[in-house]
């Protein structure tokens, strides 16, 4: 159930006129010789006052407080009885009893003179009336105010709780999600309730996902917990959450929630569903476009924001040599490469990347290149090995900082690695490599790469000799330091 909080519009409800003890009344008559509208009852008063006679759903009691029954949360329930309901009004009173046609429900709490809870007993599938009765059997009653629904159960209410409100994330980020559903006789108590399905997506920012529910991509929720209702203590919701990925696409993408326990999907947003379903009250998960790299040769912190990064955790054991961070960045349609560390002595960074992790396209391992006709492939036709899963199709490596590669480079840039004895340099007026003094940067067009959206792009980098033959034991991202030419740990970023 929703907290106490919860208003139901008046409206909703037809109101009976509320009587004092012994009569009814109506607002077009004058019972027991009483004046119409608001005249003396039977020519006196009740306690002092006038007992409510032609007024809709209540009345005034003998001491000048009104006493009404206005609404109640949810308008239904089952037939076997059970559901938790709000009972809102005025002037309620310990000692009161509330009947749902002829009986009375259990539980009964009354919080403050205008709010009270109960369970509903078990009652005949249809609309029944609500009726409040005051120790003093003084009684307001509201028409047709709640309806017991035979067969499958429903879900009685639910609500979006994370995200609490809009949000802007990168491509592919984490988005948590939590609801909370109530199902009368289901949820109540410690546990998950039997045969309820939660589930949230993302959808376009004007869909509504109660009428064109094949326009969202729906990811199942678990269940997590329970968390109290109405009362303290009574564990009345089960929580379900779950992290979704946000989409790739930039722009605004809504965020929905529905549940069901057998019946109908029910929908929810973030004010949960008893005042109703609002698509424009849903929280939009606004994508942003990822900044550009400069390739400069630099590091830039606000240029690399978001990427997706692996740090040494070995000191080297190569004088002069190091490789402390790799990182990756998808922006413009290019795979964006960095390198930070420092090179000397002939030695080599090398980069291999399998462009869609878990095909079977490319080479199984570099020991299958035997390209050596030059300085940078000769170093990438290296003792390198790796996990079968793995296919490398690409490769970058640079055997200088401080230059940049030219169009064809035999010391620096990319490398296809389709033909083995004979690698393609690709042109670097298209896919650059810029080194500073302590990183190089470097790009390529995700078509080159022949990525495909949703699948991971898989990447590893050693620094080895100039015949590929020997590996430092600095290793990115981190593998056994002893055994640097085995490769079982790659960096992993989805277009």
């Amino acid at each position: 159930m929703k907290t106490l909080t919860t208003i139901l519009s008046l409206t909703l409800l037809s109101l009976v006129v509320a009587c004092g003890p012994g009569t009814r009344t109506d607002d077009g008559g004058t019972p027991d010789g009483s004046t119409d509208d608001g005249g003396t009852d039977g020519g006196g008063t009740d306690g002092g006052g006038t007992d409510g006679g032609g007024t809709d759903g209540g009345g005034t009691d003998g001491g000048g407080g009104t006493r009404t029954l206005t609404s109640l949360l949810p308008t239904s329930g089952s037939t076997t009885g059970g559901t938790a309901v709000e009972l809102h009004g005025e002037g309620f009173v310990s000692g009161m009893v509330f009947t749902f046609g002829a009986d009375a429900c259990t539980g009964l709490l009354v919080v403050d003179a205008t709010l009270a809870s109960c369970l509903t007993p078990a009652g005949a599938a249809g609309t029944v009336d609500v009726t409040a009765t005051w120790p003093d059997t003084f009684f307001a009653t509201l028409a047709g105010g709640f309806t017991y629904q035979d067969g499958t159960p429903e879900v009685d209410w639910l609500q979006l709780t994370l995200p609490d409100g809009d949000r802007s994330v990168a491509p592919g980020a984490t988005v948590p999600v939590e609801g909370l559903v109530f199902v009368a006789g289901v949820t109540e108590g410690a546990g998950e309730g039997s045969g309820i399905r939660v589930e949230a997506g993302f959808g376009p920012a004007a869909a509504d996902p109660s009428t064109a529910p094949g326009s969202f991509t729906w990811v199942a929720l678990a269940y997590t917990g329970d968390r109290d209702g109405l009362n303290a203590g009574d564990l009345a919701n089960d929580v379900y959450a779950a992290d979704l990925t946000a989409p790739m696409a930039p722009g605004g993408h809504r965020l929905a929630l529905r549940a069901d326990a057998g019946g109908p999907w029910r929908y929810a947003d973030l004010t949960g569903s008893d005042d109703g379903f609002l698509a424009a009250d849903l929280p939009t998960i606004t994508v942003t476009s990822p900044a550009s790299v400069t390739v400069d040769g630099t590091i830039d912190v606000a240029e690399w924001a978001g990427a997706t990064t692996a740090t040494a955790v070995d000191a080297t054991d190569w004088a002069g040599n190091t490789l402390d961070r790799l990182l990756l960045k998808i922006a413009d349609g290019n795979l964006y490469l960095g390198v930070e560390g420092v090179l000397e002595g002939g030695n080599v960074w090398v980069v291999y990347l399998d462009a869609q992790r878990g095909d079977t396209a490319g080479l199984t391992d570099p020991t299958l290149i035997s390209d050596g006709a030059g300085v940078l492939d000769d170093a990438l036709s290296s003792a390198l090995t790796t996990p079968g899963d793995v296919n490398v199709d690409l490769a970058w490596g640079t055997v200088d900082l401080s230059r940049a590669a030219d169009a064809f480079d035999d010391r620096m840039g990319w490398r296809d690695l389709s033909t083995p004895a004979d690698l393609g340099w690709i042109d670097g007026s298209g896919a650059p490599t810029v080194c500073g003094a302590a990183a190089c940067e470097a790009s390529v067009p995700l078509s080159t790469l022949g990525s495909i959206v949703g699948v991971p792009v898989a990447v590893f980098a050693r620094i080895v000799n100039g015949s590929g033959q020997q590996a430092a034991n600095q290793t990115l991202p981190p593998d056994s330091p002893t055994t640097p030419l085995v490769v079982t740990t790659l960096l992993e970023i989805t277009p």
